[in-house]
């Protein structure tokens, strides 16, 4: 490998930890966000956790429902 695909790889690595390291934050968010079902997803700030995060908990939402009414998906 040239130095110039090492530099390309080691980029690409910090951009997918990054990555990573801020949607487990915010599906720690979500967690805590599930906990307050009062909570207006639609509004500011909380459709900035919502809506990066929904995508990945929509599909589990079919194969898991709701118990006593709490969405257990993001747990």
């Amino acid at each position: 490998m040239t130095a110039n695909n090492l530099q390309l790889i080691n980029i690409l690595n910090i951009g997918i930890s990054l990555l990573l390291v801020v949607m487990t934050f915010l599906f720690i968010i979500r967690i805590v966000l599930t906990w307050y079902p009062q909570v207006e997803s639609q509004k500011m700030p909380f459709s900035l956790v919502i809506a990066p995060t929904e995508p990945f908990l929509a599909p589990s939402r079919k194969l898991i429902p709701p118990i006593g009414g709490v969405d257990i998906t993001p747990i």
